[in-house]
């Protein structure tokens, strides 16, 4: 707002004075087209394209997870585990000075599941 000599706010100008604000009508009506869209065989095209993928990266992962062979450090935090359900609780992996969480998530997964190379894979 501009101050007037008074010091009064004086009031705003209306909208339609200043040239800049107004809208630009565009072309007119009958030269108006609507947006293009793409077919809707190509939308469902698209969906199903997904779906598959993400089926394949399922079986994928699963086929990996059955075929895949334990190493080492997943066989000590394996091993860990099973010290943890016997009652022997530890911070650190063994012969390191860090640790972590991992083998506390594997010790409850072993007591829910049973003790298995595809229950320490799913949860590693």
């Amino acid at each position: 707002m501009a101050r007037v000599s008074t010091g009064q706010l004086a009031p705003p100008a209306p909208p339609d004075s200043d040239p800049v604000d107004e809208p630009d009508e565009g072309p007119p009506a009958e030269h108006r087209r609507e947006p293009r869209r793409a077919p809707v065989g190509i939308e469902v095209a698209f969906v199903e394209a997904l779906v598959v993928a993400a089926a394949l990266g399922a079986l994928l992962r699963i086929w990996i997870i059955w075929h895949s062979a334990v190493d080492a450090d997943e066989a000590v935090v394996g091993l860990q585990a099973q010290r943890i359900g016997s009652g022997h609780f530890s911070a650190f992996f063994w012969g390191q000075h860090y640790g972590g969480v991992e083998q506390y998530a594997v010790a409850a997964m072993f007591r829910v599941f049973g003790q298995a190379p595809v229950v320490l894979t799913l949860t590693a």
